[in-house]
């Protein structure tokens, strides 16, 4: 009897560290997931904006919609609704003005994590953020890191 009450709470202190262990551990996990998405959704919205002003100028007209861009975008953002969830972000895809002289479209980039920065990009190549649980626009402020704009 003592021997099965000492292996049983041998696997009860085990199990209670295993539980422990994971309680440190997964919290950082998930840091550091929501900060390479972090990363890697600015690129990804430069990367659909470089593909949509060259899909334009081949194709005389904004792409309708993003599976117009496979193959020059990644496969999982190369849906043909107007929003596809990639890398912990929901990605959407506004034709504001589809002629090419005048290519207006909006691209934003909302984090599905609470308390991640969303990001914006349009035409003119300013990439935006906000830190807010929303949506990123025009009137966000520009990423600091992000590159001069496109004349």
């Amino acid at each position: 009897m003592a021997t099965r009450l000492r292996t049983g709470l041998i696997v009860a202190v085990a199990c209670l560290g295993v539980v422990v262990i994971l309680a440190i551990v997964t919290p950082n996990l998930l840091r550091r997931r929501m900060a390479a998405s972090e990363i890697s959704a600015p690129h990804d919205l430069q990367i659909i904006g470089a593909a949509i002003e060259s899909y334009a100028r081949e194709h005389g007209q904004a792409p309708p919609d993003l599976s117009s861009l496979r193959g020059q975008i990644p496969s999982a953002l190369s849906c043909n609704a107007p929003l596809c969830e990639y890398r912990g972000y929901r990605f959407r895809y506004i034709v504001l003005s589809p002629d090419p002289a005048r290519l207006r479209y909006a691209l934003s980039a909302h984090s599905l994590i609470h308390g991640g920065h969303s990001f914006y990009l349009d035409e003119t190549g300013i990439l935006r953020q906000t830190s807010e649980d929303r949506e990123a626009t025009n009137s966000d402020p520009p990423l600091a890191s992000a590159p001069a704009p496109r004349n």
